[in-house]
């Protein structure tokens, strides 16, 4: 008997809290931080890497053929600043279309530069190289830190309602004003 005592104090203990909080209604911490999209940013750059890097080879298979090359390209600078566009973070769109505007024709400028090489040795070719792939490293690092970190939606903004009632019965009426704020 003292052990079921102990288990139904023990059961007191730890749901006594929530009941007593039962009728409060918490709104869910993510609705307080807005909705997350960074899967929609990732589809993107995966997406136009995908067509850059197939108009890249020798043998695209995509119809767009060596013009998915520029047409990747431009779609990674600027398909994740329009997400960021259309999910109300205008900031974000902003700062990403600067980032990715600079960084992904750097690297562009340097992949040519070290494809396009002869025999000649030439340290120009390998520094534009090199300040390429490593600008393609800050743009792979600012898309991971852009896509789970800064893809919120911003939270809604609650809005004041105020509605007017009534009511007649026999020998009775109300008038009142309910408030949502």
């Amino acid at each position: 008997m003292p052990r079921m005592a102990f288990f139904v104090f023990l059961g007191v203990l730890v749901l006594a809290p929530s009941v007593a909080r039962g009728d409060e209604v918490a709104a869910p911490e993510s609705d307080a931080k807005g909705r997350w999209y960074g899967w929609e940013l990732a589809l993107s750059d995966a997406l136009f890497l995908m067509v850059a890097t197939d108009g890249n080879t020798h043998n695209p298979e995509l119809p767009m053929r060596s013009a998915g090359y520029p047409i990747g390209l431009a779609g990674v600078i600027v398909g994740a600043p329009v997400l960021h566009y259309l999910h109300g973070n205008a900031g974000r769109a902003r700062v990403g279309l600067l980032v990715r505007g600079i960084t992904v024709p750097l690297f562009a400028l340097g992949h040519r530069a070290l494809d396009r090489q002869s025999d000649a040795v030439d340290g120009g070719v390998y520094l534009l190289g090199g300040l390429g792939f490593a600008a393609a490293g800050v743009a792979v690092v600012f898309a991971f830190i852009d896509d789970i970190w800064y893809a919120r939606s911003p939270a809604p903004v609650r809005g004041v309602a105020l509605a007017p009632t009534w009511f007649a019965g026999r020998g009775a009426g109300g008038v009142g004003l309910l408030g949502l704020f």
